[in-house]
């Protein structure tokens, strides 16, 4: 034996196979690590799933939204443009009817909400006067556009909104709501082409059904 080596007690022997074999990681745990692994995968992705999903529904919504203040948007400016009756009708200073037959501003619409027609004439254009309509029927509702105020011709159609379930409008006029325009007396006094100049009610009220976004109501005053 040289000198200056001890030679290794037989317990310091038997302890050093025990070291080795407790540095690697046994079939148990690896499998543990790995079902760890999987949860933790599973969890990501569900998390990540329902982040991309919230994402998708509030860009959807805000898309609607954004929509409906277009729409909305839409028929105010096109309200503001709209033509006094006496220059709308074009009449004359003896009450005979010069120029349009049909009046400044009519209103037709089911009680329901369904169906529901508002037209008027709106100043500009070529010819210094245009027809303006909104329609709304089969849940859609679209805006349609002439050069002139006898809608005469194909006219622009501009959708606005789909999906519109009830579309109710009121015409507030002498501190009442008026759902057809001009009103039944108005109209009777239009026979016989005698011209009587119905004057513009103050204020439009309309109330949106959506089944996605709820009631919205809004209301434009005329003067």
């Amino acid at each position: 034996m040289p000198r200056g080596h001890l030679p290794a007690s037989p317990r310091a022997a038997s302890r050093r196979p025990a070291r080795r074999r407790g540095v690697g990681l046994t079939l148990i745990e690896l499998m543990v690590a790995m079902a760890l692994l999987g949860v933790v995968g599973v969890l990501t992705w569900r998390a990540t799933s329902q982040l991309v999903d919230a994402r998708e529904r509030i860009g959807a919504e805000l898309s609607r939204w954004q929509a409906v203040v277009h729409a909305s948007a839409l028929i105010e400016r096109e309200l503001m443009q709209i033509a006094p009756p006496a220059l709308a009708e074009g009449t004359g200073p003896s009450g005979a009817a010069a120029g349009a037959t049909l009046p400044a501003l009519e209103l037709e619409a089911d009680p329901d909400g369904r169906r529901s027609r508002l037209a008027w004439t709106v100043v500009g254009g070529e010819q210094g006067f245009g027809r303006f309509e909104l329609r709304h029927q089969d849940q859609r509702l679209e805006a349609l556009v002439w050069p002139d105020r006898e809608a005469r011709g194909e006219a622009v159609r501009l959708p606005l909104l789909d999906g519109v379930d009830a579309l109710r409008w009121r015409l507030l006029a002498a501190g009442q709501a008026h759902t057809q325009w001009p009103a039944a007396e108005s109209r009777s006094r239009r026979r016989g082409r005698v011209a009587i100049v119905t004057p513009l009610p103050e204020a439009v009220e309309f109330t949106l059904e959506l089944a996605d976004v709820g009631t919205v109501v809004r209301v434009f005053a005329l003067r």
